[in-house]
């Protein structure tokens, strides 16, 4: 029957196998499940080809017998592979290839040995768990071809004897350790198939003898990946292989800043995961090498030490002179500030105040003060009400045209000054004799000022008398 029919075209029912070396051949079978122990005892060959499986059920494939010469899934579309499916089994060649898996549970390939060669190759997958594909000892280990949807951490959990080459695959998302499963094969640290207690001589050894030969130089090549979405320590490998890296693609775009760590991530220098292999530095040389990006225009891809040789040296050059730019700039800046302040100085201390006192001492300002204080509306004084003055009869005015500037007395022959009061009265100055004392005259004086004439009061004398005779002989 032709792959893709609807009709359910065969059903395996479960027996058991008591012939050596049967051989199975299921091609062009449109709908097919196995169930557990679909395949056990005596078996010498698995050849699927063009088979639509829906779901192959834990132990489908157990405790066989003999040694399976081969175990092949050729352009087959899975649904389902479920835990533990294949279990227990010594193969010589395990082969899946140009097929569509939808899911391989976690450690649906247990405890699977096999001798010479695991080739994987051309699959479609869209979910790849951890520890999906558990095998022990193959020589030759091929992953080649595969569009993967999803690798979670050690998908391939694969114990090799001889070199790994993953290579000319796409991960549309591939998780930190996806690859790190991948060992190489020390026996005396790795389980073995115990043979079958119920049948001891029909189970041989499994483990090969010449499997514990002398250590073998162990290689991985990782050449021709694209990464869509990665996470940090993606290609993260065993520190026991020997590395080689080439032409590895990111979906990312190529940029100046930050590529130089790309690598460092990439293979779990910068992640805390426990257990990530410390790499040399040359290996992460090497991985920097290869990487591939996307150009800024996201038209064509280049490989990253191309583009930074290109792109990031004038760049570096230009943010070079950039930082020269800015350190002129800053050193014009601060001689300027300099330069102001020196000329300020100069011109404070120049101009500073000098307070002279009556000492001879002088003092020079030192700093400025600025004291606030608010400001308060000033108020009219309020003068006392003057005194009356009452101007004695006997106190007789002189001449009005007689301008007397002064008031003196007579002590022997001796003119002296005496202190006199002068007011404004009506312009004119006229001198009464025994004025009263000051401050009576300043009373006086206090009254007598709105008139606006001058009057002069003459001190206190020995005598009215007196002082008149010596004030008109004075004039006379």
């Amino acid at each position: 029957m032709e792959f893709g029919r609807e009709e359910r075209a065969w059903i395996h029912e479960t027996f058991p196998i008591n012939s050596r070396g049967a051989k199975f051949y299921l091609s062009n079978i449109s709908h097919a499940e196995f169930p557990e122990f679909s395949f056990g005892g005596h078996v010498e060959e698995i050849v699927m080809t063009n088979v639509r499986i829906s779901r192959i059920d834990s132990y489908a494939v157990v405790n066989t017998y003999t040694v399976i010469q081969t175990f092949k899934m050729d352009r087959c579309s899975v649904d389902y592979i479920a835990y533990k499916a294949v279990r227990k089994i010594l193969i010589n060649d395990l082969i899946i290839s140009n097929s569509r898996i939808v899911k391989i549970e976690s450690n649906a390939f247990k405890e699977v040995l096999v001798r010479n060669s695991f080739i994987f190759d051309g699959n479609n997958v869209e979910m790849l768990a951890s520890s999906a594909i558990g095998l022990i000892g193959p020589e030759k280990v091929e992953v080649r071809n595969n569009v993967i949807t999803q690798a979670h951490g050690e998908a391939f959990s694969v114990y090799s004897r001889g070199t790994v080459l993953v290579s000319d695959n796409i991960f549309y998302s591939i998780r930190a350790g996806a690859l790190r499963g991948f060992k190489p094969y020390q026996p005396q640290f790795y389980p073995t198939i115990k043979p079958n207690q119920e049948s001891p001589g029909d189970f041989p050894q499994l483990i090969p003898q010449d499997w514990e030969e002398k250590e073998r130089l162990h290689q991985m090549q990782l050449s021709n990946l694209t990464l869509m979405e990665f996470e940090h320590g993606a290609l993260s490998v065993d520190k026991g292989y020997r590395l080689a890296y080439q032409t590895i693609q990111l979906n990312k775009e190529c940029e100046c800043s930050g590529s130089a760590l790309l690598a460092a991530d990439l293979i779990g220098l910068q992640t805390g995961i426990n257990g990530f292999s410390v790499l040399s530095a040359q290996n992460t040389s090497t991985l920097h090498k290869s990487l591939w990006c996307k150009t800024p225009r996201k038209s064509q891809v280049t490989s990253l030490a191309a583009y930074e040789e290109e792109k990031c040296k004038s760049s570096v050059l230009s943010s070079g002179w950039s930082i020269v730019i800015i350190v002129l700039a800053s050193i014009l800046f601060v001689l300027l500030l300099v330069g102001l302040a020196f000329i300020f100085w100069c011109t404070y201390r120049r101009n500073k105040l000098h307070i002279v006192k009556p000492e001879k001492k002088v003092y020079h300002q030192t700093e400025f003060k600025v004291v606030y204080e608010p400001v308060t509306e000033l108020q009219p004084q309020q003068l006392p009400t003057p005194k009356a003055v009452q101007i004695p009869p006997e106190l007789r005015p002189l001449s009005e045209e007689t301008e007397v500037p002064e008031v003196a007395s007579r002590s022997g022959n001796q003119r002296l000054v005496t202190p006199y009061a002068t007011f404004l009265l009506n312009s004119r100055e006229t001198i009464y004799e025994n004025a009263v004392p000051e401050e009576e005259a300043h009373v006086i004086y206090e009254e007598l000022e709105p008139v606006g004439r001058r009057v002069t009061f003459a001190s206190r004398t020995e005598s009215a008398q007196e002082e008149r005779e010596f004030l008109e002989s004075d004039i006379g």
